[in-house]
C-alpha cells in the first residue's frame, strides 16, 4: 500500500476524532452552563463568551496549523524525486525582488481545479504542499497578468525572461506590463564585453541604446536573481491529494516507455502566444 496514502488515511482519522473530542467538551461545558445559570447569570454569560471565543480561535488558527503547518515534502515512490526542494540562495533573493517590486499585484501562484486554469497555466492545481518553502507565500489576488505557478516550465528560456523585464511589451504584443529597465544597467564595453550582456538587436534598441556599438545592456544581480526565481517557479509533480489529470498521465507513461526503449519522446506541440 501507498505509505503516503497511509498517511494521509491516519491523519484524516486523526482531525476527525480530534473534531469528535472538541465537540464533545464543547457540550459537556454547554450542558455545566445551563446548569449552573439559576446561581450566577454573569458566570454563565462570561462562561459563554470563553467557550465561543475559544473554539473560534482553535478553528480559525489552530486546527488549520496542525493541519497544514506539519506539512512534509512528498518522496516519489517509482524516481525517489523529493517534491518541493529548498530553493538555493539565489533563488531566495530573487523572491525578495519579486516581493520588492510588487509583482504579487498583477500576477498570481495559484492555479485552481476550475475555470480553464488547467492547462493553460498549470497540469494540476496547486495545494499546501507547493507552497512549503515560500514565506509569505505569493499567491496573488489578482490576474493583470499570467499566472506565475508554472512559468517556469512554460518559458525556459533566461534571455527570454531578461529581455521580458526589460522590454514586456517587445515581447509580448499587448502587454500592459510596466518595464523594469532600473535592473539593468548600460555600460561601456570592455573587451569581449560581457556574457551577460542583452542582444540589443533582437530588441530593436541596439540604435536607442548604442548606436555606434561602444555600450551594452547588462542585467543587475537583482535582475538575474529575479530570473532564477521565475525559472524556479514548477508546479508540475503529482501529488497524492493533486494528482495530474489522467490524460495527462497516460501521456506521461507513454514518454517514459519511450526514454526506456531508447525512442526520442515527441514534443508537445504548444502556442507560445496561448500562455501570455
Amino acid at each position: 500500500m501507498n505509505l503516503e496514502k497511509l498517511f494521509l488515511s491516519i491523519k484524516g482519522l486523526g482531525t476527525v476524532a480530534l473534531w469528535v473530542l472538541v465537540a464533545l467538551v464543547a457540550i459537556g461545558i454547554l450542558v455545566a452552563v445551563v446548569a449552573y445559570a439559576n446561581r450566577s447569570r454573569g458566570f454563565r454569560l462570561f462562561l459563554v463568551a470563553s467557550v465561543t471565543l475559544g473554539s473560534s480561535w482553535y478553528a480559525f488558527l489552530v486546527a488549520p496549523f496542525q493541519q497544514v503547518g506539519h506539512e512534509q515534502p512528498s518522496v516519489a515512490e517509482a524516481t525517489g524525486e523529493i517534491y518541493p526542494t529548498a530553493p538555493p540562495g539565489q533563488v531566495k533573493r530573487g523572491e525578495e525582488v519579486y516581493r520588492s517590486n510588487g509583482c504579487v499585484y498583477c500576477h498570481t501562484q495559484q492555479v485552481r481545479g476550475t475555470g480553464g486554469d488547467i492547462p493553460r497555466w498549470g497540469q494540476r492545481r496547486t495545494v499546501a504542499r507547493d507552497y512549503l518553502y515560500q514565506s509569505p507565500v505569493q499567491l496573488g489576488s489578482q490576474r493583470k497578468g499570467p499566472d506565475l505557478s508554472n512559468v517556469g516550465a512554460r518559458r525556459t528560456s533566461e534571455a527570454w525572461h531578461l529581455r521580458h523585464l526589460y522590454a514586456p511589451e517587445w515581447m509580448v504584443e499587448g502587454s500592459t506590463m510596466p518595464p523594469y529597465r532600473y535592473l539593468f544597467e548600460i555600460r561601456k564595453v570592455v573587451g569581449d564585453g560581457s556574457p551577460d550582456a542583452l542582444n540589443l538587436t533582437a530588441l530593436g534598441l541596439k540604435e536607442q541604446v548604442s548606436p555606434n556599438g561602444r555600450y551594452e545592456l547588462v542585467p543587475t544581480e537583482d535582475a538575474k536573481a529575479l530570473v532564477d526565481y521565475l525559472l524556479h517557479l514548477k508546479a508540475e509533480v503529482p501529488l497524492f491529494e493533486a494528482p495530474l489529470p489522467k490524460k495527462q498521465e497516460k501521456s506521461d507513461e507513454k514518454q517514459n516507455k519511450k526514454q526506456q526503449s531508447g525512442q526520442q519522446p515527441s514534443k508537445p506541440t504548444v502556442n507560445a502566444n496561448q500562455f501570455e
